[in-house]
């Protein structure tokens, strides 16, 4: 609680409050000069007088400043409930950005899992590949192999059928 002793209309007063007292001397101050202003323009006015009008004239400013800041945050209100909904807005589509960046790295791993999966299925594919190819060649080689020995085998059913008629010849 701040205690100030001001003079106002060349008298002392004392003025007690919470506000700093600098401020409060200052509100004093102003209060004199509006004081000696109604007088200097009013001279035969005795000073309750002065006082009376000055406390009007105050009041009169006092009112007119609510009425101006009314008017401002009339002014401003539209404006001030646009910009709400747009940061509304705003944080709408913000949300709505995180979910499908998100969304955008799920696809993204899931992309890169079937890379890995193709790439593990091209190699595997490419091992099938060479045992197929392997496999191919062993099968010519075997049906070489096989048609070696029909031939053989051939071959030596003729000679048994030719041994067979010399046999036949010898005995008859």
């Amino acid at each position: 609680m701040n205690k100030v002793t001001v003079k106002i209309a060349n008298h002392e007063y004392t003025i007690v409050g919470e506000e700093k007292r600098e401020y409060l001397l200052q509100l004093a101050a102003h209060v004199d000069e509006k004081i000696e202003a109604t007088m200097k323009a009013n001279p035969k006015l005795s000073q309750v007088m002065a006082a009376v009008l000055t406390s009007i004239n105050i009041s009169d400013e006092y009112y007119s400043q609510i009425k101006k800041n009314s008017e401002i945050k009339n002014d401003f209100s539209g404006p001030l409930k646009e910009l709400d909904e747009a940061n509304g807005k705003i944080s709408e589509l913000e949300r709505i950005v995180s979910l499908k960046d998100n969304k955008i790295k799920d696809l993204n791993q899931k992309i890169e899992d079937f890379e890995f999966s193709f790439k593990q299925n091209c190699e595997g594919s490419d091992l099938l590949e060479s045992n197929i190819k392997d496999k191919d060649m062993k099968l010519k080689e075997a049906e070489e192999i096989v048609d070696d020995f029909q031939n053989r085998l051939y071959d030596l059913q003729l000679k048994i059928i030719e041994l067979e008629e010399k046999l036949q010849k010898k005995e008859n």
